[in-house]
């Protein structure tokens, strides 16, 4: 199996706000305004959960693709960030060191950004 975009993600179009790391990296994927939005990266991150789109650590991230990724953090509402090919966007800023990552979504913020597709023979 491999991954096609189904969300286009542009660094540019990311939020800076701090504090809003999911409203950001929403904004990025074109995912924001939503109507069924997360209340946060938490929050988003369960829904992946519940909706079986979450994936443990890096394992089988998409090397062709953009994600969203949440990090470990003390924060009650979680933190996330974009992840495209090899570099993580935290605020709109490219950073190769996002900390620790729990895992990351095929759906941020209501929106679908990846999906599965039969490789090619």
């Amino acid at each position: 199996m491999s991954w096609e975009q189904v969300q286009p993600f542009n660094p540019k179009k990311m939020g800076t706000l701090k504090g809003y790391c999911l409203q950001n990296v929403a904004k990025g994927f074109g995912a924001y305004p939503s109507a069924n939005p997360s209340k946060s990266a938490k929050d988003d991150m369960n829904i992946n959960i519940n909706k079986g789109t979450f994936h443990k650590g890096l394992t089988d991230i998409p090397t062709n693709c953009a994600v969203i990724v949440y990090i470990k953090t003390t924060s009650q509402y979680g933190h996330c960030e974009a992840y495209d090919k090899t570099t993580f966007y935290n605020d709109g800023k490219a950073t190769k060191n996002p900390g620790s990552v729990i895992g990351w979504g095929e759906i941020c913020n209501g929106f679908r950004l990846v999906r599965k597709t039969a490789q090619k023979t």
